[in-house]
């Protein structure tokens, strides 16, 4: 897929033409301005959820050379780091996670009927606190 050079600028707002962009072998570097989401159909291939509605990033911003861009990032999966306490081993993953997921999804309302699994895993990483 290509995309073609922009036609005229707007009056009273000058643009750069933008080059032809071959997204499969160019790359585009960018700086974010804006950052929102939404909710879609989870596309094959991609990481996290495949049932129900998906998360998708929505990053809007501009090049170097001016250039508008708006970026639909999907797969993405957010995620956090929690204390464990010291006693806590693998054999308590399956147990923590069905408990998240299920206080995660308390807290959707309305929404959780569209979201089959909030908490798409958990796992023990060894890290220091700062």
């Amino acid at each position: 897929m290509e995309t073609a050079p922009d036609e005229a600028a707007p009056a009273g707002w000058p643009r750069p033409v933008c080059p032809v962009l071959r997204t499969s072998i160019d790359a585009i570097i960018f700086q974010q301005t804006e950052l929102d989401s939404y909710q879609s159909s989870p596309l094959p291939g991609m990481p996290g959820a495949q049932a129900g509605l998906v998360e998708v990033v929505r990053m809007f911003g501009v090049t170097d050379a001016g250039h508008s861009v708006l970026c639909h990032v999907h797969g993405f999966a957010p995620y956090l780091y929690t204390p464990a306490p010291p006693a806590f081993a693998d054999k308590h993953l399956q147990e923590f996670h069905t408990k998240l997921n299920v206080a995660v999804k308390g807290q959707l309302g309305n929404q959780a009927r569209d979201c089959p699994e909030a908490v798409l895993g958990v796992e023990i990483c060894n890290k220091a606190s700062l």
